[in-house]
C-alpha cells in the first residue's frame, strides 16, 4: 500500500489518475451490479415507472426513477452506479 501512495504521490499526472479512477469505478459496477440480474431486474424496474405513469426513455425522469430503485432496492449501490451500468449496457435499447 505505502508503494502505491508513493506511486500516487509522486508524477502520476491528473489525467493518469482520472484513467485509474475511471477503471476502478467501471470494475466496481461490474462486480456490484452483474448483468444478467441488471437486465431482469431493469424489466422489473420499468414495469415499476410504467405504472408510475412515466414515459420510458433513456433521458428523461424515469432513467432517474429506474436507476433508484435499482440501486437502492436491488443492489445497494448509489442511483449514479445503477445508472452508469444502465447507459453502459444499452437496456433501454432492448425495450
Amino acid at each position: 500500500m505505502d508503494e502505491w501512495k508513493q506511486y500516487i504521490e509522486s508524477g502520476i499526472t491528473e489525467k493518469e489518475y482520472s484513467w485509474l479512477e475511471w477503471q476502478a469505478d467501471m470494475l466496481a459496477g461490474m462486480m456490484l451490479v452483474p448483468l444478467p440480474e441488471l437486465q431482469s431486474r431493469f424489466k422489473e424496474a420499468v414495469r415499476r415507472a410504467e405504472s408510475e405513469g412515466l414515459e420510458i426513455t433513456p433521458d428523461g425522469p424515469a432513467m432517474a426513477y429506474i436507476s433508484s430503485w435499482l440501486g437502492r432496492n436491488v443492489f445497494e449501490v448509489s442511483q449514479l452506479t445503477a445508472e452508469i451500468r444502465i447507459k453502459n449496457e444499452s437496456l433501454f435499447h432492448i425495450l
